[in-house]
């Protein structure tokens, strides 16, 4: 028996709720609420309460859908890095397939939500941002095989989130 199935054996693989809402990275959740909030708090606009109480419900809900595609994406690398081992895919408590399903379920009901809470405009930023973070291009060549690939990235390129606040902030000056 290698060790990684040791590893494995030892670990109990029967899910419940708490497995769940870890594959939902809660404290990214949380810096999600918090700058959506902030986005809200200066909008030049009234908003209605309830508006805004819905919005980052399904705005939370979508961060969470974030996290749980990302844990599904990058399991074969949990897997592999003591800091990452005892994630809810890689201790065998929730299946890969799960994972996926929760992930894409979480994300579509956010974003219809989203669409009919408060309005479509938000609802297609949020799927931008469920993709983003929960597969950015730092993490897909990350995952590529060859060496040369990923001195290029990290040698050369900025990630892509300091890209794209290079261009946020290039366009505003």
């Amino acid at each position: 028996m290698s060790d990684t199935t040791v590893a494995k054996a030892e670990f109990d693989t029967e899910s419940d709720l708490s497995d769940y809402i870890a594959l939902l990275k809660p404290r990214v959740m949380i810096l999600v609420v918090f700058t959506a909030l902030v986005g809200i708090i200066a909008a030049p606009v009234d908003v209605h309460p309830f508006t805004i109480l819905v919005s980052i419900i399904f705005i939370a809900l979508g961060g969470g859908a974030s996290g749980a595609l990302n844990m599904w994406y990058e399991s074969d690398i949990d897997s592999l890095m003591r800091r990452t081992i005892n994630r809810p895919i890689p201790a065998g408590k929730i299946t890969s397939d799960e994972a996926k399903a929760f992930g894409f379920a979480l994300a579509g009901i956010s974003v219809l939500m989203l669409g009919l809470a408060a309005n479509w405009f938000a609802a297609a930023l949020l799927v931008f941002t469920i993709f983003f973070l929960c597969c950015d291009l730092h993490n897909m060549v990350k995952k590529m095989d060859s060496p040369k690939y990923c001195y290029w990235w990290s040698s050369r390129c900025f990630s892509s989130y300091d890209w794209l606040g290079r261009c946020y902030f290039r366009n505003i000056s």
